[in-house]
């Protein structure tokens, strides 16, 4: 594969870099800071690897993030940049998660599908999460843009069956990195909720791209999960209503990490 990976300095862009480079494929990193991108780019040295500066939100950028692909010679997107925030909803600046998440995210796909569509195995991968599936109290317009992203991807591989394009969801369930500040980390050591590392998330994208997998819900409990917020969602509901007086008393702590 010849991947072009959008939030490539975060955690889990840094990881799957790695990981994908490590088995043999070329990526185009992409981010918004230089000097990030610089240094993940010494850091993963040796691999066919280039790196693209842009902001994805910004409509001269995507442009040149496009033209960059197109001379890498992109044959899969790999959708993973995004923004996280935890708190009320009546506290959430919802533009930029929505911006992010969603719009600048389905912007780039649109003007990346000729580009990887005329390619001989073209791929679209969207890092989603697990609260694109099941809708989590603090995370509100998060979850709207994971769930909108989940429902995107559904929507693009069906309408894209009778072609040669694959696409791929997978959905990491709560992993360590900087997008969670104090507040986060404090709310899940006391929901004893399972956290993993960026480089678990990274091996278990390219496994499943190798199986071939279109969806993936990384996590057993959390696959459980979402299928039982699909089929009894009150089961749920009653299970996060015990939880509520925890979640919303880390919504008043300061977020500073």
């Amino acid at each position: 594969m010849r991947v072009m990976l959008t939030g490539a300095t975060g955690g889990i862009g840094s990881a799957l870099a790695v990981a994908l480079l490590s088995d043999g494929h070329a990526v185009l990193l992409q981010g918004r800071n230089a000097q990030r991108l610089d240094d993940l780019h010494s850091v993963v040295s040796g691999g066919d690897c280039a790196t693209v500066t842009g902001d994805i939100n910004v409509e001269a950028d995507r442009e040149c993030i496009v033209e960059a692909a197109q001379n890498f010679g992109v044959d899969t997107l790999c959708n993973n940049a995004a923004i996280n925030e935890f708190g009320a909803f009546s506290d959430t600046a919802i533009a930029p998660l929505i911006n992010t998440n969603l719009t600048a995210t389905l912007l780039l796909t649109q003007a990346m599908l000729p580009v990887i569509l005329a390619k001989a195995t073209p791929r679209l991968v969207f890092i989603g999460s697990a609260f694109g599936a099941i809708g989590f109290p603090g995370y509100s317009v998060y979850c709207a843009s994971k769930f909108a992203l989940r429902g995107f991807s559904e929507a693009i591989a069906r309408e894209y069956a009778d072609t040669s394009l694959q696409v791929h969801h997978i959905a990491p369930r709560a992993t360590s990195t900087a997008m969670n500040d104090k507040r986060v980390n404090a709310l899940n050591a006391e929901l004893g909720t399972v956290t993993e590392t960026p480089q678990i998330v990274a091996a278990q994208v390219l496994k499943a791209l190798k199986e071939n997998r279109a969806r993936l819900q990384l996590g057993p409990l959390q696959s459980l999960q979402t299928r039982l917020n699909g089929i009894a969602p009150g089961v749920v509901d009653r299970a996060l209503r015990e939880k509520l007086p925890i979640i919303k008393k880390h919504f008043k702590e300061s977020a500073n990490v």
